[in-house]
């Protein structure tokens, strides 16, 4: 013995590999994104019938975003996939022009396996990197109520209360008033 105390026995522990975010650059990288965000949607437009008494069509969401799947691409939009090593994806957030200065955040998503790790602080990020880079000024989104835990992780980011927006997915009245709406300023 050398006079030093026995070291403790560590538990031992397992490292995951960080997933990778990567950025769509056309429809042939979105391996996963409709049934990620079919997901995403069928909870989201149940728990928002259950606050509103509003029932929305998921085949309608879907099939406006990716009928218009490109302004969620470049050169103007961006589409966030983080996905593991095996390729699946965990989490997605899309980001689409308003204006020659503005921007909208839609869809983000981590698959409930995945959170708690970071990633959608992550994806928000990276998003926000990229939104920057194109030359946006500013950020907008939409969120229910009823999803606090995005609301404590848009401001943690710098995101403030704002009224609805132009050219927003949810800017009907009937629809608005059961949202939350931020702005960031980039």
């Amino acid at each position: 013995m050398n006079g030093w105390p026995r070291a403790a026995r560590l538990p031992e522990t397992r490292l995951t590999p960080t997933p990778t975010i990567a950025f769509a650059k056309s429809r042939d990288d979105l391996v996963g994104v409709s049934e990620m965000m079919r997901r995403y949607l069928d909870w989201d437009l149940a728990e928002f019938e259950r606050l509103s008494g509003i029932r929305l069509d998921v085949g309608t969401y879907l099939a406006n975003t990716f009928d218009r799947i490109e302004d969620h691409l470049p050169p103007d939009g961006r589409l966030a996939m983080a996905r593991d090593q095996d390729g699946a994806l965990l989490g997605m957030a899309l980001l689409k022009p308003l204006g020659p200065a503005s921007c909208e955040i839609k869809r983000m998503f981590v698959d409930p396996a995945a959170r708690g790790g970071g990633l959608g602080r992550q994806l928000l990020a990276a998003l926000l990197a990229e939104a920057r880079a194109i030359g946006y000024r500013e950020a907008f989104l939409d969120s229910a109520p009823y999803m606090a835990a995005a609301h404590r992780l848009y401001r943690a980011f710098g995101f403030e209360p704002a009224e609805t927006y132009p050219g927003g997915e949810n800017d009907d009245p009937a629809l608005a008033r059961h949202l939350v709406f931020m702005r960031l300023a980039l």
